[in-house]
């Protein structure tokens, strides 16, 4: 697995997506560690916050799109994890599972948009900075 880190302050990983032609699955495998945790004290709204691993966007947009999403409960000292899709822009949310430090792996079906699909790659919160670097490690299969 390789390790993608969101810098101080920052949103990305220094990747946002990444396209693949005509495959009709993806599997994305990967890790939290302690690298991953964080605390965000400022605001409660903050804490409620989805951070996205990866996924799948079938437009270039990002309108219509599948990941995971994860944060962290520095309360349990457990990673939350969830769906995170957007269809035609709105954004819908379903807890999935609650993780450890331990390798996660899950496979995602494509629709039949297209040709083309874009890998997304990590991406820390929406409006909230990343408080320190924060890392994951990760990897696609196709």
């Amino acid at each position: 697995m390789k390790k993608y880190t969101i810098k101080k302050g920052g949103h990305y990983s220094g990747y946002r997506f990444h396209p693949i032609f005509l495959h009709k699955s993806v599997t994305i495998a990967f890790m939290f560690t302690d690298e991953s945790k964080y605390i965000t004290k400022k605001y409660s709204w903050e804490r409620d916050q989805w951070n996205k691993v990866a996924g799948i966007t079938y437009d270039i947009l990002g309108r219509n799109s599948n990941r995971i999403a994860w944060r962290y409960n520095s309360d349990d000292d457990v990673f939350e994890i969830c769906e995170y899709k957007h269809i035609n822009g709105v954004w819908h949310a379903s807890n999935i599972a609650i993780v450890f430090q331990d390798i996660v792996i899950i496979r995602i079906l494509l629709n039949d948009s297209g040709l083309v699909s874009y890998l997304q790659y990590p991406h820390y919160g929406g409006e909230v900075d990343a408080p320190h670097d924060v890392s994951i490690y990760l990897e696609f299969k196709l």
